[in-house]
């Protein structure tokens, strides 16, 4: 909408004022000050069309400045639509939390609609009880939260919230209704170790002995090894002896993605007591893993040659020659690691154990120089297992090694060769 001219002089008199007073700020600040300053005195005659400097504002920790643009500005008709009016409210809310005036955060979201940015909305509102100390409202908005199908984007943010807001027996005894009423859908909140605990806790309270499923999740989603032992502790004969398989397995799994492999070596023999074969197969070759990882080779040539992984384990012959020759590798102690990958060869030619080995066993061969070595092991692979992934790498691999000598004609046959594999994965 235009001005008339009888106002323009005025207007040249305060532009030239705004100036003259932040002729010290930078570029940046004295725009974004004075799109707001000027929106905001001609709000009556332009609705805002964006909130971009509002936004930046509250970006950059300038809450006090960025609650006084918006005060003159709090009603609808300031606004181009609704849903901008009530982002601004929200991002008042906000403001008014982190200066910790709460009755004036939830009097800002109060003046729009729950309908308009109601996910939002709803997680503010969520945030400024909890800081003022309303659990008991905070949990009534967050199973309406709960029930929107944006509800995902929020639950990380509400389990640090729950973490961080209850403690006291009283506190605890609020929150365990709604980890007990979502406990089907236990990544939600109860995967969460700490917030387990609050469970757990929550439930001795109540005088409730939650199901295994739900009592033991503590243990299978630790967070480092303090924890790991500590869950471990907590749980009585009977809960170990009725983990199922898949439990057994996902604890195993946890563990092994936070590196806890010094601690599994320790770990795993603890829980083989009432396992099937087919189970300790599976325990078995993570203990495997766990030993080599952390660098226990003789411990896994030595188990092998008494027979204790056939004995503890149920580890088939394959699995354990495949270790030991990794672990004989890592030793350097050579004429045994081929030794061992022989044996598995002639116990299965065509193990899909093996390509692994003979590209190891070059590699180790073309560290200590000793190329014409190297290139056997790779041919090997390469003639034995052409459609393995390794067979194209190790076409690659002879090629270069034979251009290192000049051997051009060498070269591109193995890179022709290189070129034609197919790898089926």
């Amino acid at each position: 909408m235009l001005q008339s001219n009888s106002s323009l002089p005025a207007f040249k008199i305060s532009a030239q004022n705004f100036f003259y007073r932040n002729r010290c700020k930078t570029v940046a600040e004295v725009l974004i000050i004075a799109a707001m300053l000027f929106s905001a005195s001609s709000a009556s005659a332009h609705k805002i069309s964006s909130w971009e400097p509002y936004k930046s504002l509250f970006e950059q920790g300038e809450c006090q400045k960025l609650i006084s643009h918006l005060k003159p500005l709090s009603k609808p008709r300031n606004w181009y639509d609704n849903r901008m009016w009530s982002r601004s409210r929200i991002l008042n809310s906000k403001c008014q939390m982190q200066l910790e005036n709460y009755k004036a955060a939830l009097k800002s979201l109060k003046q729009t609609p729950e309908s308009e940015e109601r996910d939002v909305w709803l997680f503010q509102k969520i945030r400024v009880l909890l800081k003022s100390g309303n659990q008991s409202k905070a949990i009534t908005n967050i199973r309406k939260l709960l029930k929107l199908p944006e509800k995902f984007s929020y639950l990380q943010s509400l389990r640090d919230d729950l973490k961080n807001e209850f403690h006291t027996d009283k506190e605890v005894s609020l929150l365990f209704p709604l980890l007990h009423e979502t406990r089907k859908n236990y990544k939600w909140f109860l995967s969460d170790y700490d917030l387990h605990a609050l469970y757990i806790r929550g439930a001795k309270l109540k005088g409730i002995k939650p199901e295994h499923t739900y009592r033991v999740l503590g243990w299978l989603f630790p967070i480092d090894e303090k924890t790991a032992r500590q869950s471990h502790k907590n749980l009585t004969a009977k809960d170990l002896k009725n983990m199922s398989p898949a439990e057994l397995l996902k604890r195993v799994r946890t563990l092994t993605r936070l590196g806890l492999n010094d601690y599994l070596v320790k770990h795993l023999p603890q829980l083989r007591k009432w396992r099937s074969r087919k189970v300790l197969k599976k325990l078995g070759k993570a203990y495997l893993k766990a030993l080599f990882v952390e660098r226990f080779y003789y411990r896994i040539i030595i188990f092998q040659k008494k027979g204790q992984l056939s004995k503890l384990w149920s580890l088939p012959k394959e699995t354990q020659l495949y270790w030991t020759a990794r672990s004989f590798i890592k030793r350097r102690n050579i004429p045994d690691a081929r030794s061992t990958i022989y044996k598995l060869e002639r116990l299965n030619a065509k193990s899909k154990l093996l390509p692994d080995l003979f590209n190891t066993f070059a590699i180790r061969y073309m560290l200590d120089s000793e190329i014409e070595k190297s290139r056997f092991w790779w041919n090997r692979l390469l003639s034995h297992f052409p459609k393995h992934e390794l067979a194209a790498a190790a076409a690659w691999k002879l090629a270069w090694s034979n251009l290192q000598q000049n051997n051009t004609k060498k070269a591109l046959s193995y890179l022709k060769r290189g070129l034609k594999t197919r790898i089926y994965n």
